[in-house]
């Protein structure tokens, strides 16, 4: 792999990717070969020159498909048999015989079957339609009907429940084809309450000269958890990632003004940052296993920024919101013992504030000291 990386630049990203995630516990990498050993593919990396090339005088194209996951893997040939279908071309399909006797033929349709009533369909679209109507409505989306149950086109991965073919019925009916429905009830929009504290906190934060940031909900475990010198703990993570730096959905805001901070080394200090934004817990006594809540964190960067100035800082935030908090001293990694404190509000632990440890400045590459606080925005609401 890395003769290839270093030969054919072009495929760095994938030698990065199959050696960080697809394959990272396996002892070996995956290589095609034919019957008489000569290299088809080395996947997801290359394809061979001597068999794997493709020019305009062929006729033929041998289509492989590589992954972990069968159902996925076979998904994916469909799709291109599809795809080379739409375009005139014939397909053959292949029969996989595997060692342990087991045989797949491909493509292959993995369609579920599902049923549908048309009461089921009124409820959603508020129409009245036979089951005739509806069969003839589905076959023009590509389904098919066989025993009075219909079978998705065997591209189409997006079929999660019978509210997502009723979708496909008023797409194809036309949406033109509604009566639209007059208004029945009247109502006054407001702001909901969490909003305009919301909006009240921002307004104050930039009044007492911070600049707001917008960052992403989307980030990596590394910057949830190295970099602030914490242990593992349980985050909400997201399925097939194309990308590890936005692999979980974060549960603090902090690292994002770091990683802004260490960004900015250039410009002149103080450096004084906040963002107000979502955050999301990890709750095993939720349904989904986690709730989303608010949050307020602010940093405060120069060569002389301290606790002290930071909680002044809060202590202005609170004043202008009229409520009232306390300080007591506690503990955390990504602080300097003894210069790290809990916020409380009547008795409930609501933040933290603190300098940062200089272990957490190293491992962001910033060159001077870092107060910071961070609040949840709900309980207080």
């Amino acid at each position: 792999m890395r003769c290839i990386k270093d030969r054919l630049p072009h495929t760095l990203p994938w030698c990065t990717s199959i050696r960080g995630t697809v394959i990272k516990s396996c002892k070996f990498y995956p290589l095609l070969v034919d019957n008489d050993n000569k290299v088809l593919s080395f996947p997801p990396i290359i394809n061979s020159r001597y068999i794997g090339e493709v020019n305009p005088t062929h006729t033929y194209l041998f289509c492989e498909t590589t992954g972990t996951n069968l159902e996925m893997v076979l998904l994916v040939t469909n799709i291109l048999a599809t795809n080379f279908t739409d375009r005139g071309a014939q397909i053959l399909p292949i029969l996989i015989a595997y060692p342990d006797g087991k045989k797949v033929k491909t493509p292959q349709d993995i369609s579920e079957p599902w049923e549908l009533s048309p009461h089921e369909v009124q409820q959603l679209l508020g129409i009245s339609l036979d089951m005739n109507e509806i069969h003839s409505i589905l076959r023009a989306a590509n389904y098919r009907i066989k025993d009075g149950k219909l079978y998705p086109p065997p591209w189409r991965a997006d079929i999660m429940s019978v509210a997502d073919i009723i979708e496909d019925i008023a797409i194809h009916r036309g949406y033109n084809t509604f009566t639209p429905l007059g208004l029945t009830d009247f109502t006054v929009g407001h702001s909901a309450p969490i909003e305009e504290l919301i909006e009240d906190i921002r307004n104050i934060m930039v009044g007492i000269g911070f600049e707001e940031i917008l960052s992403h909900v989307l980030t990596s475990k590394d910057n949830l958890i190295h970099r602030m010198n914490l242990p593992e703990r349980k985050i909400i993570e997201i399925d097939n990632v194309m990308s590890l730096s936005y692999s979980v959905l974060r549960d603090t805001i902090i690292p994002s003004l770091l990683e802004v901070e260490s960004l900015s080394s250039k410009s002149l200090y103080p450096h004084k940052l906040f963002e107000v934004g979502e955050v999301v817990i990890y709750d095993p006594n939720s349904p989904e296993y986690s709730r989303t809540v608010n949050h307020l964190a602010a940093i405060v960067a120069h060569p002389q920024a301290n606790f002290s100035e930071t909680h002044s800082y809060l202590n202005a935030l609170f004043r202008q919101l009229n409520l009232t908090y306390k300080i007591e001293p506690t503990s955390h990694p990504s602080y300097i013992s003894g210069r790290v404190a809990k916020i409380l509000v009547n008795n409930n632990e609501i933040g933290i504030i603190g300098e940062l440890h200089p272990e957490v400045l190293t491992r962001w590459n910033i060159k001077v000291p870092v107060s910071a606080f961070e609040i949840e925005i709900d309980a207080i609401g």
